[in-house]
């Protein structure tokens, strides 16, 4: 766990051309994400758990969810690194 208290839990969902990832954030990086009031491909759910939905044109079924992960990894990595935060997901290829 992060000395900052700054952690990510990620869960990552593949089906047919739609990827969601569930994932809650904890500590003072919270700031950096609008949870309050998430907006577009961001979604609130109950017990601080938020949704993040990316679409495809074609079937990604197939696609690993260690894999299918990575374009939201990417657009939150630089935020963690900022903060001094831990992500964790239980596998990225």
């Amino acid at each position: 766990m992060s000395e900052t208290g700054n952690v990510m839990h990620v869960m990552p969902q593949v089906a047919g051309n739609m990827l969601t990832v569930s994932y809650s954030v904890s500590g003072a990086w919270k700031e950096a994400f609008n949870t309050d009031k998430p907006a577009g491909r961001l979604a609130g759910v109950s017990g601080g758990v938020h949704h993040f939905y990316c679409q495809y044109t074609v079937d990604i079924s197939g696609t690993p969810a260690g894999i299918a992960v990575i374009p939201f990894l990417c657009s939150v990595m630089p935020i963690a690194w900022l903060y001094d935060a831990t992500v964790h997901v239980d596998e990225v290829d």
